[in-house]
């Protein structure tokens, strides 16, 4: 794409690869299948290979409206020991930079469970993304939220919601072919990943499942227009409306209000909806829920105080002086300590406001946190652990392994306590049990272990990488680097890329050899079993020729793809020749090469359809 024509409303996407590559290209095809190819930018497709990538992005995001920043569980990681959005030189900030200079609107993407980054969570350059409302994208419910964001992108870009062509029927009754998205005021190529249309004329069978698929597009198009209709004739909330009504719809599915069946997970989605939009009080829910590990989320310490604090920073407090459900928030903070030190006067101070005014959950706290602590049994004592990070395992004595924060009931005595978590140091103390007593550890800072890495190929001289990382070329050696599970990446010119798995265990060295292998120009499979394929690479294994076999004849195309790790994510783009009749649609699939070089794996994905080949060197 990096020979594109500039648009004025170009969409700029902006990810971390080993954060959400994958989430991120399922978003990229669907904006590419709305907008066109043409407008729509991301590095992997956009920046030239071999030139400084600083001035390309400039450029890009100068003919771009809009800005999608993707932001998985990882995208605020840290790579030996600093995080990567810290470093004036790491390209997402310098994308980030560079949409904010344009002042032109940035939606967060938030996947994988992410929570929006705080002001305090940012470098001062970003302070402003943690007030651009952003969105979620779950694997769950990826069509919907699609359809979300992309609805909001046509308002943005000042677009009418478009309505897909009616699906072209065959030209001929023998021929089948794919029902078309193109509109005139669309660009001509939808990068759509689908199957060719040489799948669908292999045999009347399929072309009765592609009948069927069309049948089923136009009642569906007849089915969203209705649902338009009724709701631009439906009175419509504000933006703050809608998100109190999230909060209020996660109590209710959270406490069973009203009759309603408590859904803890549901009521989860629901909070993280309403504090995706600044609602305090569903902040500071979202912060215990974390902490605790409710609705199925996941316990994280770490983000609880984040959630807790931004809380604080988005006016709970002053809400807490008339609100109810803020009072009894706000208290929830002070009686755990999140966001705040704890508490327990004030606490109960705001429980008993609360409860005056009736809410149900204030009541039961303020009886939970007027009971004594519980003693323990005759001849029982307590311990209890916790670290940072978190989700350590902790082994005391002989009473059983747990994750931590965790406390164990021991009898008197003295015991072993041992702690490791997967890239860290491991821990080893001796702790006495008292009885009656809880003997409260604090909480363990757990070291980074550190390892040596020996890493060679054959051929030498492989670049070596670890994420986009680049750590030398082989032979390599390396002292200090952070133990754990990783993946390192071999990338030499001729040779297809290898990538190996690594358990690096602390204080020892990890020695391999990889063999790296040259792709074959030619390899055949069939596609499901019913339509043959023939790829011809070109020298670097990158682009070639793909050719589809049906009864008809021949579909010959060519195709361009990138390196994403060892993996080739192409697209078909020009026809070379086909049969006549034949209606060809461009397509993006994957294909990963096996270590040796000698076969391949081939996946295309068509809606909700996946189609695959095993490909073996002639």
């Amino acid at each position: 794409m990096s020979g594109s024509k500039a648009s004025a409303d170009g969409i700029f996407i902006c990810y971390r690869r080993e954060d959400s590559a994958d989430v991120t290209g399922r978003i990229y095809d669907r904006l590419v299948h709305h907008f066109g190819r043409e407008p729509v930018f991301m590095d992997v497709d956009s920046i030239t290979p071999g030139y400084d990538f600083r001035p390309q992005i400039d450029q890009k995001i100068k003919v771009c409206s809009i800005a999608i920043v993707v932001i998985g569980d990882k995208w605020l990681a840290e790579v030996d020991g600093k995080r990567r959005i810290d470093d004036e030189n790491d390209h997402v900030r310098f994308e980030i930079e560079a949409a904010l200079r344009r002042k032109i609107p940035i939606i967060p993407v938030l996947t994988r469970g992410a929570s929006h980054p705080t002001k305090a969570m940012l470098p001062a350059s970003l302070e402003d993304l943690a007030y651009r409302h952003g969105t979620s994208m779950r694997h769950e419910h990826f069509g919907a939220d699609m359809d979300s964001l992309i609805s909001q992108m046509d308002k943005l870009l000042g677009r009418q919601e478009r309505t897909p062509a009616k699906p072209a029927g065959p030209k001929e009754p023998a021929t089948p072919v794919k029902p078309t998205q193109t509109t005139q005021s669309r660009l001509a190529i939808p990068p759509v990943p689908s199957i060719s249309a040489i799948a669908a004329s292999k045999e009347p069978a399929v072309w009765r499942r592609k009948r069927v698929i069309i049948v089923t597009a136009v009642a569906a198009t007849v089915i969203v227009l209705l649902a338009i209709t009724g709701l631009l004739t439906r009175p419509r909330l504000s933006v703050g409306r809608s998100a109190a009504n999230d909060y209020a719809e996660a109590m209710k599915l959270a406490t069973g209000l009203g009759g309603t069946r408590i859904d803890l997970p549901k009521a989860a989605e629901y909070l993280q909806r309403a504090a995706a939009k600044n609602v305090p009080e569903a902040e500071a829910r979202l912060a215990y829920w974390i902490n605790n590990g409710v609705g199925g989320l996941a316990r994280d310490n770490v983000k609880a105080e984040q959630w807790a604090k931004k809380a604080l920073t988005d006016g709970l407090a002053a809400k807490a002086a008339n609100s109810p459900e803020a009072q009894t928030e706000l208290a929830t903070l002070y009686e755990f300590g999140l966001g705040a030190p704890k508490d327990l006067e004030k606490a109960a101070e705001l429980y008993q406001k609360a409860a005056h005014q009736g809410n149900q959950d204030a009541i039961a706290n303020l009886k939970r946190l007027s009971k004594p602590a519980a003693a323990f049994p005759p001849g029982v004592g307590g311990v209890r652990i916790n670290t940072s990070p978190p989700g350590a395992t902790a082994a005391l004595g002989g009473l059983g392994a747990k994750k931590t924060p965790v406390t164990f009931n021991a009898n008197p005595g003295k015991y072993s306590l041992f702690i490791e978590l997967d890239g860290y140091e491991s821990v080893a103390h001796e702790v006495e049990a008292r009885e009656g007593e809880l003997v409260d550890l604090g909480t363990i800072t757990l070291q980074r272990g550190k390892s040596g890495v020996e890493l060679a190929t054959i051929p030498q001289g492989a670049k070596v990488f670890q994420g986009e990382t680049l750590l030398g070329s082989t032979p390599l050696h390396l002292d200090n680097f952070p133990s754990g599970q990783t993946n390192f990446l071999f990338v030499l010119k001729g040779y297809l890329p290898r990538e190996i798995k690594a358990q690096l265990n602390s204080r020892e060295t990890f020695k391999t050899t990889v063999t790296l292998a040259k792709a074959l120009q030619v390899y055949k499979g069939m596609i499901s079993e019913t339509v043959p394929i023939t790829m011809k690479f070109g020298p670097l294994c990158a682009s070639g020729i793909m050719t589809q076999t049906s009864t008809r004849g021949d579909t010959i195309v060519k195709f361009t793809g990138v390196w994403d790790g060892a993996t080739l994510r192409a697209f078909s783009h020009e026809v070379v020749s086909k049969p006549e009749g034949i209606l060809w649609e461009p397509e993006s699939f994957a294909i990963r090469f096996s270590d040796d070089g000698k076969s391949a794996f081939y996946q295309c994905n068509y809606g909700t359809e996946m189609f695959v080949a095993k490909l073996s060197a002639l």
